[in-house]
C-alpha cells in the first residue's frame, strides 16, 4: 500500500505546478531537543517541502523515496546526500545487471559452440560410417569377382 500511495502522491505533485518561492522559504520550526536516551518522535510531514522535493526529483524514483525520508529532517544538505546515495545504489544495480547480462551472453555463446562441436562430431561420425560401408561394399564386390 505504501508503494501505491507514493506513486499517487508523486503523480499528484508532478501534475500540480511547483509552489511559489514565498511558500518554500517559510521558516521551519525546529524540533525540541530531548535527552539522547529518549527517541524523538518524528514531526508531521511538511506538505510544502514535500511538494517541492517531489517536483524537483519527480523523474528519479529512488530520490523520491529519499525525499520522503529527508522530509522529516527538513535539510537540503541531507536531501542532497541521500540523493547521491540513491544514485550510487541505482548505478551499482545497473552495473550488476549489465554484468549478469554479459555472463548470460557468454554462457549462451558457450552453449552454441558446444552444439556446433557436437554437430560437427556427428557429421564426422556419419561420414566415417558411410566410408566404412563403401569399403565393405568394395570388399564384397572384389570377393564376388574373385
Amino acid at each position: 500500500m505504501v508503494v501505491i500511495s507514493d506513486i499517487l502522491l508523486n503523480l499528484s505533485y508532478s501534475i500540480t505546478p511547483p509552489p511559489q518561492q514565498q511558500q518554500q522559504q517559510q521558516p521551519q520550526p525546529q524540533p525540541q531537543q530531548q535527552s539522547p536516551t529518549l527517541k524523538q518522535p518524528l514531526p508531521p510531514l511538511n506538505p510544502v517541502y514535500n511538494r517541492t522535493c517531489y517536483v524537483y526529483h519527480q523523474n528519479v524514483t529512488a530520490e523520491n523515496r529519499c525525499c520522503r525520508q529527508v522530509n522529516y529532517s527538513r535539510s537540503r544538505q541531507t536531501l542532497n546526500q541521500c540523493s547521491l546515495k540513491a544514485r550510487r545504489e541505482e548505478e551499482e544495480e545497473e552495473e550488476e545487471e549489465m554484468e549478469e547480462e554479459e555472463e548470460e551472453e557468454e554462457e549462451e555463446e558457450e552453449e552454441e559452440e558446444k552444439e556446433m562441436e557436437e554437430e560437427e562430431e556427428e557429421e564426422e561420425m556419419e561420414e566415417e560410417e558411410e566410408e566404412e560401408e563403401e569399403e565393405e561394399e568394395e570388399i564384397m564386390e572384389e570377393e564376388e569377382e574373385a
